[in-house]
């Protein structure tokens, strides 16, 4: 799934809330407080949050581009790709099955994948090199979104992650060596 339709399907599941309000309806019957730890404002405003997940939601796909293309500059295609790939397929899964009023919740499901996958292989990247594939800090927003969706969900989405992100380094263990020896090539090139 290319950066285009992973915004278009974003996209519909939008217009899908903003047509029926599925998300907003379902965060008033269930509010999930936030711990004051972030804020956004009045976040006890359930339309408030909704339209923070959508910014959040509609962001993913420009962080993937920015990924990619950071990733093209340092020369680091090889490393990032696999990353991109399991990021697609997350948007990518099968959602005709899926009732409408999920569609929004799936959608930031895969954009909290997506923010928490790129802030890991930057946080890796930077360990052994000292250099980010891309800048900004994401933490904040995660850490709402986290609240949001509610801690078993998002804890759930967060062992994947973390199941995942050690299955990807641990079986390829040349990774980390050549990863650095690719960011060196890169910044001799540019001095």
């Amino acid at each position: 799934m290319s950066v285009l339709e992973i915004r278009e399907l974003i996209n519909r599941a939008i217009n899908l809330e903003r047509k029926h309000n599925y998300f907003l309806n379902y965060l008033e019957q269930s509010p999930r407080p936030c711990s004051g730890s972030v804020q956004i404002g009045d976040t006890d405003d359930p339309s408030r949050l909704v339209s923070f997940v959508m910014t959040y939601t509609r962001h993913a796909p420009e962080l993937i581009q920015k990924l990619v293309d950071s990733a093209i500059r340092q020369g680091l295609e090889t490393y990032v790709d696999p990353v991109v790939c399991l990021i697609a397929a997350l948007f990518e899964l099968d959602r005709k099955d899926v009732d409408s009023s999920h569609q929004l919740l799936l959608v930031v499901s895969s954009a909290y994948l997506t923010h928490r996958f790129v802030e890991e292989l930057n946080d890796r990247v930077f360990s052994e090199s000292g250099q980010k594939l891309i800048t900004g800090d994401f933490t904040d927003a995660n850490l709402l979104i986290h609240e949001i969706l509610g801690d078993s969900y998002a804890n759930r989405l967060e062992t994947m992650i973390t199941q995942v992100s050690q299955e990807f380094h641990s079986e390829n263990k040349r990774y980390t060596e050549d990863m650095l020896s690719a960011l060196n090539t890169s910044r001799t090139s540019t001095n």
